[in-house]
């Protein structure tokens, strides 16, 4: 009926605190899990051949040889390259992340035969992913995989596979990519920081790449050269500064005072002829406008007899 109100369905009563702490116990075991699959593959040798320290050595070799670390992936694997390919800037290796949509429709373009292509798909079996790879096959670049499933076409076509496996997302009756996306996240950063011990990424090198914020204020003491910033302060952080430090004025008061001292000093050892009648001069204040600065002229004057140019010697501060 038209207007109708409909019922809401009623709460479910459950603790927020103790279902919060078995997300985060659940997404620290698939952690836990992947990290020891990792050391078991590399004391057996597995790794090696096919496995991440397979999926480092073909990264490293393209960054050697001018080429590129590419990233894709879709949806919430998408969104996880993306975060993958600025960890990898920040520490100096050229990434790009690449739709796999959009590099059908043109931005294919970017892919290059020295490159790696990081293709991200938990399944393995992602459509516009699979469309892709011929034609990254096709221009000589190298495609690692990185997902939770190693029999998957992705898996079989791609010269190194990641595993990132999980045995189940942090909500059983709701699939929502969240365990697996986390895992995903915390392995691209694992290649990242391998992939930059090897190449012997140095404090510097981030530093450079990262000069703002707080992070790059703290890089900023354990770095020997520092190049010089554009003042980006909003004018409220210039107000709190101003009140902490003494202002311009005050600073040009004291220079003015002192370039009046010197005058006078000058003037106090400069010959004197009977004929002229000396004074000192005090500083004279000249406001402008807006009020935002205030210049100061000050000097030695004279007075001379009658017919004479009047002497002045003065300062701008």
């Amino acid at each position: 009926m038209t207007g109708e109100r409909h019922a809401s369905p009623p709460a479910v009563a459950f603790n927020v605190g103790a279902e919060a702490a078995r997300v985060l116990r659940a997404t620290g075991q698939a952690l836990v899990d992947c990290a020891q699959r990792l050391q078991d593959a590399d004391l057996a040798g597995i790794d090696q051949q096919h496995g991440f320290a397979r999926a480092i050595e073909l990264m490293h070799c393209s960054l050697e040889h001018g080429g590129k670390v590419i990233v894709t992936g879709v949806g919430k694997s998408g969104k996880i390259g993306e975060k993958i390919v600025a960890t990898l800037l920040s520490l100096g290796a050229l990434a790009l992340f690449l739709h796999p949509t959009e590099a059908l429709h043109g931005d294919l373009g970017m892919v290059q035969p020295h490159d790696t292509v990081l293709a991200i798909s938990y399944s393995g079996r992602t459509t516009e992913v699979l469309q892709l790879l011929p034609f990254i096959h096709q221009r000589g670049a190298q495609v690692v995989g990185l997902g939770g499933d190693a029999t998957s076409p992705l898996a079989q076509r791609a010269a190194a596979w990641v595993d990132a496996r999980v045995e189940q997302e942090a909500t059983p009756d709701i699939p929502a990519p969240t365990t697996s996306t986390t895992l995903a996240l915390t392995v691209g950063d694992a290649l990242a920081l391998c992939l930059m011990r090897k190449r012997d990424c140095t404090t510097e090198v981030f530093a450079s790449n990262h000069p703002g914020g707080a992070l790059g204020q703290m890089l900023r003491h354990s770095t020997q050269s520092w190049p010089t910033m554009v003042d980006t302060t909003t004018y409220w952080q210039r107000q709190e500064n101003a009140a902490l430090t003494p202002s311009w004025n005050e600073q040009a008061k004291v220079r003015a005072n002192q370039t009046v001292r010197s005058a006078n000093k000058d003037l106090a050892a400069a010959p004197r002829s009977p004929d002229i009648h000396y004074r000192r001069v005090k500083p004279q204040q000249d406001y402008m406008r807006n009020g935002n600065r205030q210049s100061f002229d000050s000097g030695a004057q004279f007075n001379a007899p009658s017919g004479t140019p009047p002497y002045n010697q003065s300062a701008q501060i």
